[in-house]
């Protein structure tokens, strides 16, 4: 069973390659490593599948570039997938910590410090705010073994090849929809 990652999301499905926050969109300070799903209100993320923790650490430093303060986790599921749940303020997990489909493992936290915005900021963060768009559960999707991929940059991959080991979460999880009711998903 699956779950889709955030109860609440605006959207109830991934954004497409190409299309705003979408995989591998490209963006002023690269190429966007994962896809960005939104939420207003209920901001609970829960795992898409059972797994242990292989990860915990910062994501983003408050202050950096008008974003706050996040946290990535990133769980191995029992099929070798590496979900990397990034801007979430994650509960108290620990690395080996074996997690059920559907456990919450964090909280979304608010992205941006619009206070310190400025035309430096990048375009995409810009048009997030002006949309209001300030939760998002950035997921990134990778093989295992697990490496994060370098040169990288707040979930943008700055080289110009897409590294192997980085999956498209739109094509393994495009037959999860939101229900809204977050039963389980059989696939």
């Amino acid at each position: 069973m699956k779950y889709w990652p955030i109860k609440n999301s605006i959207s109830n499905s991934i954004p497409k390659t190409g299309t705003f926050g979408g995989f591998w969109e490209e963006r002023d300070e690269g190429f966007n490593a994962g896809v960005d799903i939104y939420a207003n209100d209920d901001k609970d993320v829960l795992a898409i599948e059972s797994g242990v923790i292989i990860d915990i650490d910062k994501f983003s430093i408050e202050n950096q570039e008008g974003l706050l303060d996040s946290h990535f986790v990133v769980i191995k599921s029992l099929d070798k997938m590496n979900y990397k749940y990034c801007e979430i303020i994650p509960y108290e997990l620990k690395i080996g910590q074996k997690i059920e489909a559907g456990q919450k493992i964090g909280v979304l936290s608010k992205l941006y410090n619009e206070n310190i915005l400025n035309h430096n900021t990048p375009i995409h963060i810009r048009e997030n705010i002006s949309q209001g768009l300030l939760y998002k559960l950035h997921l990134e999707l990778y093989k295992a073994p697990f490496s994060e991929v370098r040169p990288y940059k707040l979930g943008n991959y700055l080289g110009e090849d897409k590294p192997k080991s980085l999956l498209n979460p739109f094509v393994f999880l495009s037959s999860l929809k939101s229900n809204f009711s977050n039963s389980p998903i059989n696939l």
